[in-house]
């Protein structure tokens, strides 16, 4: 079983959230990309009007595939790579799912 690891340090020594032009978000990760992540579950702080997509991104390499292949959900609601996060957001990232 994989652990939660902060991904970055906090950004502001004022705040542990990060600085004040920041949001805390979460992002979960499911089957092989918390295997690739070395992790289920990430603390971490975005700036505003960070898409879905944008977000993606950063973990795209080590996920190995393009978003177009995974799906999303913030806050247990499906969502498409355009939806903006806001404070305190879940985000799932799910990625295909294969069998017979």
């Amino acid at each position: 079983m994989t652990e939660s690891r902060p991904v970055r340090p906090p950004l502001s020594p004022s705040s542990p959230d990060g600085p004040a032009d920041s949001i805390p978000i979460t992002v979960l990760f499911f089957s092989f990309a918390a295997d690739r992540m070395g992790a289920h579950r990430i603390e971490r702080t975005v700036p505003p009007a960070t898409t879905v997509a944008s977000l993606f991104r950063e973990y795209a390499d080590q996920l190995g595939a393009g978003a177009d292949r995974f799906l999303f959900s913030v806050n247990e609601v499906w969502a498409p790579a355009t939806r903006e996060l806001g404070p305190g957001d879940v985000v799932a990232i799910i990625p295909p799912v294969a069998g017979g």
